[in-house]
């Protein structure tokens, strides 16, 4: 494909919809082209002050080449706004630019445009980054495991398992008061009490054989473990009231099927741990929150604008040969093409990561016209136990052919026996390699590719978490995005436009009074001009 230049791009966006709608927007898109961007690919300013040599130096970069031009543009404005120009006016230009990357982004022939030619080879697609500075706030990177694995369980252990997950899984249960547990809250259950007992197991000194689920309703035992997972592990209550509930979990199943009342208030061991339970409840309500602080959202947050690159970095590492020309493995491609299309999701949906984990084709994934959608029962969404409701929304469209690439080319390549549009392709795991995702390594997974990108494209490694997706498009949105798009971008998450403020959304008091800082101008009755309210005093 003919290499297409970022004026040839422009001369193309003269004439579509956002420049029509808005008058001012090519000459600011000028603008921030010839004050921001350009000096960064060696042209400058003076020398681009006619329409003409603005032209002919655009004219001379790439699309490809064009991809950072909006980190070329947040690096010269913050020296400014630090000189003391105007924000608002910088804001402008800044929009600008947006407006013209996103139809960039609307355009079939872009994505092939910004695709590597094979000559080029592939971007790097591993870098080797020193992320403990991103760490700072954060628990110590490496602790030594100590939870006791499946492979490790008794024949006692095992049977109990079984039989506490039959208790808990079945829709209806004649001995159970509670409503059932669905797998993705049994399955957390049951990781907190491994982990117990591989705690009594090393620091009790306690046989394998001698190990049953009744040991985590021991509350001697119980507030003894969360002591020493606070104190040495570095853990918090909000931990320390997952494991409660899993002792909950185990108590009710052992002792609750006896009880007369509801919920279990005839019986004593439920509701001495119950009472432990609220009271690290309660201490994990006002407890720092490590993971969520200012400080340590600092080594994690990252812009809306830096994942769009993130993510025009990780298509360009699906190229099929190196850059020494020798051509890739398929499994080296596949690998860059599903990581592509996940983070890409993340971006642009901040969906759950359980709901890319378990899409599945043509159950919670189709591929209408003109783009796919997902559609989701109550079953497959966090909420849906609660509500009984589903939700659907359609992907990107510019994701369409990609994903009919990933799904007609390269998935084929490995013999699943499920449908599922992603699964693990570590081939240093081989009896996880095609299988579904599992929830820590998905974690895993995204934490590494963000630290490694990051650390690469911005010299800055970032710990972003799935989870931290949700936060960077709600403060995005409450920062540039219109009052309208909220309750949708609130339906696509899956919660209401309440809890995105009150949870997700980490703009700063600053900023959120900043928005209203002239909020007497955006009523319907303004105020009197200068020369009414004059007039008016001076009588």
């Amino acid at each position: 494909m003919t290499t297409i230049t970022v004026a040839q791009a422009i001369a193309l966006f003269e004439h579509a919809e956002p420049v029509l709608n808005n008058e001012r927007l090519l000459r600011n898109l000028r603008t921030a082209l010839r004050h921001f961007v350009l000096p960064h690919y060696g042209y400058p300013i003076g020398n681009l002050q006619s329409s003409q040599k603005l032209n002919d130096a655009l004219a001379q970069i790439s699309l490809p080449e064009f991809s950072l031009a909006g980190i070329h543009f947040e690096e010269t404005a913050l020296v400014l706004i630090d000189k003391g120009d105007d924000k608002r006016t910088l804001d402008r230009y800044k929009s600008a630019l947006h407006s013209f990357m996103d139809w960039l982004c609307t355009q079939e022939w872009y994505q092939q445009a910004i695709q590597p030619q094979e000559k080029r080879g592939a971007w790097h697609s591993k870098n080797k980054v020193n992320i403990e500075p991103s760490r700072v706030g954060q628990k110590p990177l490496r602790g030594k495991p100590y939870g006791l694995k499946k492979a490790e369980l008794s024949e006692t252990l095992q049977a109990q398992i079984e039989d506490l997950t039959q208790f808990w899984s079945t829709l209806e249960h004649p001995k159970r008061k509670d409503s059932y547990l669905r797998k993705p809250t049994l399955d957390s259950r049951l990781v907190s009490i491994l982990s117990f007992l591989g705690w009594v197991r090393t620091t009790k000194e306690t046989a394998i054989e001698q190990l049953n689920l009744d040991l985590i309703t021991d509350l001697d035992l119980l507030g003894e473990f969360v002591a020493w997972g606070i104190n040495e592990r570095g853990n918090g209550h909000s931990w320390a009231t997952n494991i409660g509930k899993a002792s909950l979990t185990v108590a009710k199943w052992r002792y609750g099927q006896e009880s007369k009342r509801r919920k279990y208030r005839d019986i004593p061991e439920i509701e001495a741990i119950r009472d432990k339970v609220a009271e690290w409840s309660c201490k994990s309500r006002i407890e720092p929150k490590r993971t969520v602080s200012r400080k340590a959202m600092r080594g994690k947050l990252v812009t809306m604008e830096e994942l769009w690159f993130v993510c025009r970095y990780l298509r360009r590492c699906c190229a099929p040969r190196r850059t020494n020309y020798v051509k890739r493995s398929d499994y080296a491609i596949m690998q860059c093409w599903q990581r592509y299309l996940i983070m890409s999701i993340l971006t642009y949906c901040a969906i759950r990561q359980r709901e890319i984990r378990e899409l599945e084709i043509d159950r919670t994934l189709y591929r209408e016209e003109d783009c796919y959608w997902i559609v989701l029962d109550a079953a497959a969404q966090k909420n849906g136990s609660r509500t009984g409701e589903g939700r659907e929304f359609p992907l990107p469209k510019h994701l369409t052919a990609e994903l009919d690439e990933w799904l007609n080319v390269w998935r084929p390549k490995v013999k699943l026996e499920h449908q599922y549009v992603f699964f693990s392709v570590d081939h240093s795991k081989p009896l996880s390699f095609g299988k579904p995702f599992k929830d820590t390594a998905f974690y895993r997974m995204v934490k590494t590719i963000m630290s490694s990108t990051t650390g690469y494209l911005f010299g800055r490694p970032k710990q972003t978490t799935p989870h931290d997706f949700r936060r960077i498009a709600i403060t995005w949105q409450r920062k540039h995005g219109v009052v309208e798009d909220q309750e949708g971008l609130a339906e696509i998450m899956g919660h209401t436009v309440e809890y995105a403020n009150r949870i997700y959304n980490q703009m700063t008091s600053g900023e959120k009074a900043g928005v209203a800082s002239e909020w007497w101008l955006h009523t319907r009755s303004l105020p009197p001009s200068t020369e009414a309210a004059d007039d008016r005093v001076s009588q």
